[in-house]
């Protein structure tokens, strides 16, 4: 099968000329195929955006279709990302951002493609540039993937599965809220003031993360209807929420840091469970214990 990859990023120069040329030389590639006997079949599509998507703990993903890359900026976005395989067609929600133990981007992704060629195609973006730093890209697996992305909270699928009927949305994260935080405040925070902004699905929209044991962690995910309406609302970082004097941080992020803030919320609770060994000492002697120290060491007053 023959296939075409056309990389429409910047080129080293916008000038006519430059244009004409690389059509020429296209139009001479194409001409030499069908001379030596190729036959044109049906187009493919290329997609000119990412689609969000969901992966839940229980997807069976192929190793032959992920890479990882590394050296990201932490401000780089799953559409960044996309961009920067741009040509290649990345799956549906086929963009997980990994985040460090403290909850944050810590410069790595892993990426799904609908296809082992198209895994192949990418890997050879090995050291290539995004901004001003390159990128590392390595091989990975479909387990590496799915312990990212993937998810199995009903309630999380269900919140990510909403959208405003055309299919976008867009999800912003919030940090440092009251431990009794409604979802009517984080509305109210949103729709009051300046840069007032709905939240989809009113309380639909707001999901509260909490402790397997249901207490609060501070962390709440929003969903907006369109790109442009999350930018709104972010112009709100760091304002006060209610009436209390605590600022709110809120972070533009993808449904794979959804999916890892909110098995990290249990996980987390899991393992603390887990470290409450028993004592060392089980009782206490009734008789006290009687230590010899040696003459030598001794301190004389």
């Amino acid at each position: 099968m023959l296939k075409w990859v056309f990389f429409l990023g910047p080129s080293g120069t916008n000038s006519i000329e430059y244009g004409v040329r690389q059509v020429h030389e296209l139009a001479s590639i194409i001409q030499r195929l069908i001379n030596d006997g190729h036959v044109f079949t049906g187009g493919e599509v290329i997609k000119d955006k990412l689609e969000a998507g969901i992966c839940a703990r229980s997807d069976c993903i192929d190793d032959e279709t992920v890479v990882r890359a590394r050296g990201l900026s932490w401000q780089a976005s799953d559409h960044d990302i996309a961009c920067f395989f741009r040509g290649l067609n990345v799956a549906k929600g086929g963009v997980a951002l990994c985040l460090s133990e403290q909850g944050r981007r810590n410069g790595e992704a892993l990426v799904r493609f609908d296809s082992k060629e198209l895994r192949d195609l990418a890997l050879r973006k090995h050291k290539h540039h995004l901004g001003q730093r390159y990128i590392e890209i390595y091989k990975a697996t479909g387990k590496d993937f799915v312990g990212v992305a993937g998810g199995n909270s009903t309630k999380a699928l269900v919140f990510l599965s909403r959208h405003n009927g055309k299919g976008s949305r867009s999800v912003v994260r919030m940090r440092g809220l009251p431990w009794l935080c409604t979802a009517e405040q984080i509305i109210e925070f949103f729709k009051s003031g300046e840069n007032s902004v709905n939240v989809l699905d009113k309380e639909d929209g707001v999901l509260l993360v909490q402790k397997a044991d249901g207490k609060a962690t501070g962390d709440a995910f929003v969903l907006f209807a369109t790109e442009e309406e999350s930018n709104q609302a972010l112009t709100k970082h760091r304002k006060c929420i209610g009436k209390t004097s605590r600022y709110v941080e809120l972070f533009k992020v993808t449904t794979a840091e959804v999916q890892q803030v909110l098995n990290r919320s249990m996980d987390r609770n899991t393992e603390l469970e887990a470290l409450q060994l028993p004592p060392l000492i089980s009782h206490f002697p009734q008789t006290p214990i009687m230590f010899r120290v040696p003459q030598q060491i001794m301190t004389h007053w």
